[in-house]
């Protein structure tokens, strides 16, 4: 039998952030872990790059499609903070293909502040929901260099 544990960092945002120095592991306690991670079973672990992050369509309950404000990215959870979040219409009145332009135009605007924050953010011990940033953020600049 083999397990794959999934190992993240908690997220800083919402109405738990009053708490949230009470609830977080420490980055020192976090650095330790993944070292012995890496001394006892050979692995250089970190979150994996979640997909959706880049290639989904995130739609609200209230059927609003929203990006990360900060990079255009479908999901913000990756930034471990409270999402910024970026309202590009409504699943209701726009086709498919309005949507998928609207993403591409919206991602299109921010991809000069997405390499400064790639070659600036700092790296995490593991990484949040969506991946470790700077590896998502590098992902992500690779496939839209690609993409023209």
């Amino acid at each position: 039998m083999v397990f794959f544990p999934l190992i993240g960092q908690l997220e800083d945002a919402g109405s738990c952030s009053k708490i949230f120095k009470d609830l977080e592991v420490k980055e020192e306690d976090l650095v330790k872990f993944r070292n012995y991670l890496s001394r006892t079973y050979g692995v250089n672990y970190e979150m994996p790059t979640c997909p959706a992050t880049i290639s989904g369509i995130h739609v609200t309950n209230t059927n609003n499609i929203i990006l990360d404000k900060r990079t255009g990215l479908s999901c913000p959870w990756f930034w471990l903070d409270e999402p910024q979040l970026e309202v590009i219409g409504n699943i209701q009145n726009m086709s498919y293909d309005e949507i998928v332009n609207s993403v591409l135009k919206y991602r299109q605007s921010k991809l000069l502040d997405v390499e400064n924050m790639e070659k600036n953010i700092e790296l995490y011990p593991f990484g949040g929901c969506g991946g470790n940033a700077k590896q998502l953020l590098r992902t992500y600049l690779d496939i839209s260099q690609k993409r023209h």
